[in-house]
């Protein structure tokens, strides 16, 4: 069996293939590429069904990178999906999962790690965050 090996043919195949996929009837098209990269990620085409915005996410998102804000994630794997090349070099992203505190703070509030790493967040305001 022959493998498809170049990084950028698989990344355009993939793409082709989630548009052949995902029905983004609903979606408008300044929000497609947003779609697009969640499905992508999670590789679930029906995620569109559960997606909700309000207003101009492009504007917003680019407007909050440029004033400086950073990025919050609620998961490594999160972060590691994030396409750094695309965002401002001073671009912060920020994952407490890892802090010490979190697993004290799960066991004491009787949730899980994830919620708990949430809770540690405490300079969101302006920023982006990707759950």
């Amino acid at each position: 069996m022959e493998y498809l090996k170049n990084p950028d043919a698989i990344y355009r195949g993939s793409f082709a293939a989630i548009r052949r996929e995902t029905d983004l009837s609903g979606i408008p098209v300044e929000m497609e590429r947003i779609a697009l990269r969640m499905v992508h990620a999670c590789g679930m085409p029906d995620v569109i069904d559960d997606l909700s915005w309000q207003g101009d996410v492009n504007g917003a998102a680019a407007g909050a990178l440029l004033a400086g804000h950073g990025i919050y994630v609620d998961a490594k794997m999160v972060a590691a999906g994030l396409m750094t090349r695309y965002l401002p070099a001073t671009t912060s992203i920020t994952c407490t999962l890892d802090d010490p505190k979190t697993s004290l703070m799960a066991v004491a509030g009787q949730t899980t790690r994830s919620a708990a790493a949430v809770d540690l967040w405490d300079t969101i305001s302006g920023s982006i965050v990707v759950i």
